[in-house]
């Protein structure tokens, strides 16, 4: 009969992790056992297995008057196993009716050690009498966050206890705090960099606007405000530069002076209405969109400061918005000090610049540029680089706005002490003569650009021909 059945125990025993299994007849004689201790064959209503905690759950199980029904002894010493902590478990053998006898099983600590073990976290369980069933006790002394939870098996009255080292569990915390603070204080950074850069690149054109205005109104018709936009401030220059040329190019008479004098109030007047529209336009622009992500993401911060520590979906979650709102924050901010100023221009170079802005040109939608770049640019003039570099983005503006065209090429190429520019495309073309022989205000802008470095601009256009833009400025 052993070698029959004694193999399906022994598979039962190890797929289990039971510690041992007992057939006991009716009488308490133990008749067997896988692992084959000492208490096989002994009787447990005799010393020494008498009040063991087998010899109780076997009378608990034999006076169990149904099937399909089971008891449980807790943990305790047991002698025959080394006086390890043991459990049992047993449920009476039904046949035909009549109890046959008991099949018993002893669970070891070990399996519960090995389940409780291993998570980061120190877990013990307690009885009800507050003794150690199972587990290990954190180290004295040491701060942690403790939970506790009723274990629901019958017969029994346990309590798991999870304890976590606080500094342990609060660590992402920590990092959390650290990496909002440092982020803050690069944001703050660069908004404070680009407010006092914005404020400087408003006011200064003022500035020098109202000194020139007092030298010509001494009488020096030679004074010139130098052009860095082609805003508002820098048409109001380009405005004040061809008055005091006028000024001195002109006999005037004192009639015509104090009419002078009166167009440069107005002039002055423009200057600062428009002034106080530039700024009200980057105060909307700095309150409406950048102010609020930045308060959106103090906000999230915030919101992120009282989740739960050990909620780490929520912290994932919360950490990939916020920096995907930065994300778009640094990108705005870009954009607004790209549009106030090319750096690429300063950083790069006139070729880089002028590549830079034929490939955002493409990217927007526009044909391809066939570009040509020759000699050496990097040593020009600043103004005469920045003068080039707005003639080419006012023209390719120019060209995605009216032209049509599907193919564009862009020659820039240095000749000695002369640059050459020329942009040419297939679109439709206009007549300058129909337009009554007035420029708008891109062509406008160009012109007065190349002249102010001495250069000069051309347009030669028909309809359906396409249009072509010559410039030639000296070095």
């Amino acid at each position: 009969m052993h070698a029959r059945y004694h193999p399906t125990f022994h598979r039962y025993r190890s797929a289990f992790g039971f510690y041992d299994i007992f057939l006991i007849d009716t009488k308490g004689r133990i008749l067997y056992t896988v692992v084959k201790e000492a208490d096989l064959g002994g009787d447990l209503e005799s010393p020494p297995l008498a009040g063991t905690g087998l010899s109780r759950v076997f009378r608990r199980a034999m006076a169990l008057p149904g099937i399909e029904q089971s008891v449980m002894e807790d943990y305790e010493p047991y002698a025959v196993s080394d006086h390890e902590l043991a459990a049992f478990v047993a449920a009476p053998i039904w046949r035909a009716g009549i109890k046959q006898g008991v099949l018993a099983i002893q669970v070891s600590v070990d399996e519960v050690n090995r389940v409780l073990d291993g998570d980061g976290t120190f877990e013990y369980i307690v009885g009800k009498e507050g003794m150690l069933r199972a587990g290990a006790r954190a180290a004295d002394g040491v701060p942690v966050l403790r939970s506790s939870a009723p274990i629901r098996i019958p017969d029994v009255a346990w309590t798991l206890i999870a304890e976590l080292d606080s500094r342990q569990a609060l660590a992402p915390v920590r990092a959390m705090r650290a990496r909002i603070a440092g982020w803050g204080a690069v944001v703050a950074c660069v908004f404070l960099t680009a407010a006092w850069w914005l404020g400087r690149s408003v006011t200064q054109p003022v500035l020098e606007l109202a000194a020139q205005a007092r030298q010509l109104g001494s009488g020096d018709f030679t004074v010139r405000i130098p052009v860095r936009s082609q805003d508002e401030l820098g048409q109001m220059a380009e405005s004040f530069n061809r008055m005091a040329g006028d000024l001195r190019d002109t006999t005037v008479s004192r009639d015509e002076l104090d009419a002078a004098h009166h167009k440069l109030q107005e002039l002055t007047d423009r200057l600062i209405n428009s002034q106080e529209e530039e700024r009200t336009r980057l105060a909307r622009e700095l309150h409406d969109d950048i102010t609020q992500r930045m308060a959106t993401i103090a906000i999230e911060a915030g919101r992120l400061k009282h989740l739960p520590a050990d909620d780490a979906a929520q912290w994932r979650a919360g950490l990939e918005r916020l920096q995907q709102q930065m994300a778009r924050l640094s990108d705005d901010i870009h954009g607004l000090s790209r549009r106030l100023h090319p750096s690429t221009l300063d950083d790069l170079g006139l070729a880089a610049a002028v590549e830079g802005e034929c490939r955002g040109f493409f990217e927007r939608g526009g044909p391809p540029v066939d570009l040509r770049v020759e000699g050496e640019l990097d040593t020009l003039p600043p103004a005469l680089r920045l003068a080039l570099y707005r003639t080419i983005q006012e023209s390719l503006r120019n060209i995605a706005k009216h032209a049509e065209a599907s193919e564009v090429t862009l020659e820039l190429r240095r000749a000695g002490e002369r640059v050459l520019l020329t942009i040419r495309d297939d679109g439709r073309g206009f007549d300058r003569q129909a337009a009554g022989g007035r420029a708008g205000i891109g062509l406008a802008s160009m012109a007065e650009r190349m002249r102010s470095v001495g250069g000069t601009f051309t347009v030669d256009s028909a309809p359906g021909k396409g249009t072509r833009v010559s410039v030639e400025a000296p070095v």
